[in-house]
Order: C-alpha cells, then sequence, then structure tokens
C-alpha cells in the first residue's frame, strides 16, 4: 500500500480451497526461487489472512526444491581431502591466464594472448608458458614438452 492510501496492486482474495494450488504454481512459474520472491510474487497478485507465512511454509516444504538441495542447509562444495602423492610431477595443477596487455596495434607484442601457468604440487615449481591460442591441441602439446 502507498502511503497515500491507495494499493500498489490489484490483489484476488483467494478462498482457501485455492491457496495451496494457486502459491505452487505461482512458485513454479518463477522457476522455484527461493521464500522472499515468492512471497512478492503471491502479494502482487494474491491476499489471504496468514498469506506469508503460509507461502513460506509451501516453499519450505516444495519437493523440487528440497531434492535440489539451494540455500544455505547443503554446502557447496564437498571438504578437502589430503593429497596422497608427494612425488614431483606425480600431480600439475594447470590454469590458463588471459588476457596479456596489447599494444596499440591490439595485439601482444610477440602475438601470445594466454599464459599456461603449471604448478607441480609437491615441489611447487612453477612454469608459465606463453601460448598464441587456447585450443586443447596448443595447450596438450606446451605440457608434453615442457
Amino acid at each position: 500500500m502507498h502511503r497515500d492510501g491507495s494499493t500498489k496492486h490489484l490483489q484476488l482474495i483467494l478462498p482457501t480451497k485455492m491457496r495451496r494450488e494457486y502459491i505452487e504454481r505461482i512458485h513454479a512459474d518463477l522457476s522455484h526461487f527461493g521464500q522472499a520472491k515468492t512471497c512478492e510474487a503471491v502479494a502482487r497478485h494474491a491476499y489471504f489472512p496468514g498469506w506469508c507465512p503460509y507461502t513460506k511454509l509451501i516453499v519450505r516444504n516444495c519437493t523440487v526444491c528440497n531434492k535440489s538441495h539451494r540455500g544455505g542447509r547443503m554446502p557447496r562444495q564437498t571438504a578437502l581431502r589430503p593429497m596422497r602423492e608427494f612425488r614431483p610431477m606425480s600431480v600439475l595443477h594447470a590454469d590458463l591466464v588471459r588476457p596479456i596487455p596489447v599494444g596499440s596495434n591490439g595485439k601482444s607484442q610477440y602475438g601470445f594472448q594466454y599464459i599456461l601457468s603449471v604448478i607441480d604440487s609437491a615441489t611447487r615449481y612453477l612454469w608459465l608458458i606463453p601460448l598464441r591460442n587456447k585450443t586443447a591441441e596448443t595447450v596438450a602439446n606446451a605440457l608434453y614438452e615442457t
């Protein structure tokens, strides 16, 4: 409701039998977003006494949302496990770094656009290998030749 007393949205007064199905449909139409988004959508279209706690209860008990484990309940990452290999060159970590600063002609000085960084986990030795492109063949050749 606005400060002057006018309403923000035209709302339906939902009968008891239609409330659950209506909220579930809105929640599904919103691609199963959380409680706050679903409450906003319900408030735009419908009203009944206790609509907000009831909407939150339905979203909390949504089977699709509970199967996908979204929210703060489940960690998004697995726990770190200790590495068991400590021989040199047994485990390498590689990443492509971009962009390399370009000159006034829009290209890097020698035509290299990427840097392949490779670290040996046992010795912490670092290789920085310049690459002209990031195709799988180029990266594999650089790793093999180094």
